[in-house]
């Protein structure tokens, strides 16, 4: 795990005899604590995570639904203007189901993505129609 292997490497935490590391050239009295240095990097690496899910919600979620909206449009249509064989009719039947079980899931994906407090429902929900997709 990196994360508890940096505090190792800068000695901040283990033995103390592992040599002085970078509290060597810190003034006294400067020196934060474990639990700050810990707070600072749980903060940092909390908006990077923040960061990466409005990436996702906005280039990924977003965008996947819309295409796929579109692609039901085009599927259905496609269904309409001639059917030949009842084979084609049904594989076209469930591409067309497909499409709308993709657009459930991406956006599921993008409630839970976009919410700064993400939604366990909308994963569900994503994983549920991914199911059926």
């Amino acid at each position: 795990d990196f994360n508890k292997d940096w505090l190792s490497l800068l000695k901040i935490t283990g033995t103390a005899d592992a040599g002085p590391g970078w509290k060597t050239f810190v003034p006294a009295g400067a020196l934060p604590t474990v639990e700050t240095v810990q707070k600072v990097d749980a903060l940092r690496t909390a908006d990077r995570n923040r960061a990466f899910d409005l990436t996702q919600c906005v280039v990924a979620d977003v965008t996947n639904a819309a295409a796929y909206i579109v692609r039901a449009i085009l599927q259905i249509r496609s269904a309409a203007s001639a059917c030949p064989e009842p084979k084609a009719c049904a594989i076209n039947i469930m591409n067309i189901i497909s499409s709308f079980a993709w657009i459930s899931q991406f956006t599921s994906l993008a409630v839970s993505d976009c919410w700064d407090k993400g939604s366990q429902k909308a994963l569900c929900a994503a994983d549920i129609s991914d199911m059926v997709a």
